[in-house]
């Protein structure tokens, strides 16, 4: 457990974070200059060789994550509200965390598929900040990211088109004794 993090650690690695919106995951890491060939092999590796061996654990992560930025709290819940209002069909409809329910159910062979789906050369950006030479980065970049193939499979895009909004859209939020305590117009 935990030892994708214990080897950029053991590098002087700082800010180690992930975060995941609604059009893009994104890993972020600061390493010294000197580790830059590591973090090549390490996020390369990352993408080629997935390890899901703490599936469950954050599955629950994801769960309090759930609880605590929306079904506990009143600018979560009228976030949710307001994705509803404002879009009809398109996924942006729903928050990029989940339903407690979706979260709870979703199988190891569904987010391996998502993976394999999303997780591309054709769709991934890499972002270097620091005192680098441009050619040489691109020569390491290109020694282990150049292992990943583009799968034949186009990527996958979303097609649907929202329907013309004619009229307002309102939404509100109840405290538990049923009285308004946001409205959105």
């Amino acid at each position: 457990d935990n030892q994708f993090s214990q080897i950029y650690e053991s590098k002087g690695a700082e800010d180690l974070n992930a975060q995941t919106a609604k059009d893009y995951t994104m890993y972020v890491v600061s390493l010294p200059k000197n580790s830059f060939e590591l973090w090549t092999f390490m996020e390369a590796d990352r993408i080629i060789n997935p390890v899901f061996r703490q599936f469950y654990d954050e599955r629950e992560v994801i769960r309090e994550e759930r609880r605590s930025n929306y079904d506990d709290s009143p600018q979560g819940k009228m976030y949710e509200q307001l994705l509803f209002a404002a879009y009809q069909k398109h996924p942006y409809r729903f928050s990029n965390i989940g339903f407690a329910k979706d979260i709870e159910q979703i199988p190891l062979s569904e987010v391996k598929w998502l993976h394999e789906t999303f997780y591309r050369p054709d769709n991934m950006v890499v972002t270097l900040v620091g005192d680098l030479d441009p050619e040489e980065a691109v020569k390491v970049i290109e020694k282990y990211f150049g292992k990943l193939k583009n799968p034949e499979s186009k990527k996958p895009t979303i097609d649907i088109v929202e329907p013309v909004q004619a009229k307002e859209r309102t939404t509100k939020l109840s405290d538990p004794n049923s009285q308004p305590y946001l409205v959105l117009a």
